[in-house]
């Protein structure tokens, strides 16, 4: 059967990820045309990116500005556009702590 544009898998079953550009995904994979939206990837764009990265193709990496929780190794901030997750060490601010 052919899905519509929000459906993808053997049955339809499945709902497409947020395609950039408000393409549809590929009716087999559920992947997008031009790839995953920011601060997604894999396979039908349905793994967020790992503990210190974020954007498209999980690229960036988090401001080492950004406050650390505990004993967290790693620096966690949003995973789509880099916001700090806890917050700005003292003396820096802004979304992702650059100022």
């Amino acid at each position: 059967s052919i899905c519509d544009n929000q459906h993808y898998g053997r049955e339809c079953e499945l709902t497409c990820p947020m395609c950039p550009y408000n393409q549809p995904c590929f009716v087999a994979t559920g992947g997008c045309p031009v790839g995953c939206p920011p601060g997604l990837f894999g396979p039908g764009c349905s793994n967020k990116c790992t503990v210190g990265k974020f954007g498209t193709g999980c690229n960036a990496s988090c401001s080492p500005n950004c406050e650390r929780v505990g004993t967290a190794v790693f620096i966690q901030c949003d995973h789509v556009d880099g916001t700090c997750t806890h917050g700005c060490k003292v003396g820096y601010a802004g979304r992702s702590c650059e100022q």
